[in-house]
């Protein structure tokens, strides 16, 4: 568990590092441009469920958002009283220099690596992340 703790520190640090140059984006900033980057458009209370935010801190990010031009807000067709947030094209821009800089950061960091250390690794991220996505699901349904 230490180990994960501080893998998670120090690539928090490397997003840090590797913003300077791409709008000082935040992790949480990225994570939101990048589940945008993987639909048209979502609803902000579906933004705010994803990462297990209240709705008011989700329309603080999608604001800022906004504001920096990285996103767009439009009326929803299905309910003209809900709004809709997608990535605007600065923001599809912004999404891909960054994700680039990160892949390849990683990407030098995990050099020296063997090709069966980079599989074994992507699949344990992946193990852990379905069992992240499988206990919330169970926690979702059991306290409805």
């Amino acid at each position: 568990m230490r180990e994960m703790t501080t893998f998670l520190r120090l690539t928090a640090a490397l997003d840090l590092h590797t913003n300077q140059g791409v709008r000082n984006l935040e992790n949480s900033t990225f994570s939101i441009l990048d589940l945008l980057g993987s639909t048209d458009s979502m609803r902000p209370g579906q933004i705010a469920i994803v990462f297990r935010l209240g709705q008011s801190t989700m329309t603080r990010h999608i604001q800022e958002l906004e504001r920096l031009g990285l996103v767009q807000k439009t009326t929803d067709p299905m309910d003209r009283r809900a709004v809709l947030v997608s990535l605007s094209k600065s923001g599809r821009e912004v999404l891909a220099a960054e994700t680039e800089l990160r892949q390849n950061r990683l990407a030098r960091e995990m050099a020296s690596w063997s090709a069966h250390e980079k599989s074994e690794f992507a699949r344990l991220l992946a193990s852990i992340n379905q069992n992240i996505v499988a206990r919330r699901e169970a926690d979702a349904v059991s306290s409805a």
